[in-house]
C-alpha cells in the first residue's frame, strides 16, 4: 500500500482510492453524477482529479467517492496533513453494540414517558370521577393516607 504522506496532493490521495478499488474512472463518474451524461462527467471528473485545473471535488463528492471505492486514502491523507491520528473503522461488532445501546436507552426513555402519561391519565380518571360524584374526596384521601 502506498504510504499516505507521500501523495502529492488529494487528487493524487482520490486517484490512488480510485484504482486501488479496481473500480474504472467512468464507473466513478457515472455514479458520482448519476442525472448527467457520461460524456459530461468523466472528463469533469478527470478535470477535477488533476490538482492544476481550477475544477474541484465538493467534500460531499469526496466522501461519495470513498465510499463508492471502499477505500479512504484520502481520509488518511487529510488526517495526516493536518496533523491528526488517523480514524479507524469502526468494526460490525462495536457498530451493532452501539446501536442496542441507543435502541435500549430509547426503550428505557420511552417507557419513562409511558408511565408519566399513565399517570397523569390515572390523575385525570381520578378528577373526573370527583367532578362527577362518582367517588368522593374522602376515599382518596383514604388511599393516599
Amino acid at each position: 500500500m502506498k504510504e499516505i504522506s507521500s501523495y502529492e496532493s488529494l487528487e493524487d490521495a482520490l486517484m490512488f482510492c480510485i484504482r486501488a478499488s479496481n473500480k474504472e474512472l467512468k464507473q466513478v463518474a457515472a455514479a458520482l453524477w448519476p442525472s448527467d451524461r457520461l460524456e459530461t462527467t468523466y472528463p469533469r471528473l478527470i478535470e477535477a482529479l488533476n490538482s492544476s485545473k481550477r475544477t474541484k471535488l465538493s467534500m460531499n463528492e469526496i466522501i461519495f467517492i470513498m465510499n463508492f471505492c471502499g477505500r479512504y486514502d484520502p481520509l488518511y491523507y487529510m488526517a495526516d496533513r493536518c496533523l491528526h491520528v488517523r480514524p479507524e473503522k469502526i468494526s460490525v461488532e462495536k457498530e451493532q453494540k452501539q446501536v442496542v445501546e441507543q435502541f435500549e436507552a430509547m426503550i428505557l426513555e420511552a417507557t419513562k414517558k409511558y408511565q408519566s402519561i399513565m399517570k397523569m391519565t390515572k390523575q385525570r380518571d381520578d378528577i373526573e370521577k370527583i367532578r362527577d360524584g362518582v367517588v368522593a374526596i374522602s376515599e382518596f384521601e383514604k388511599k393516599a393516607g
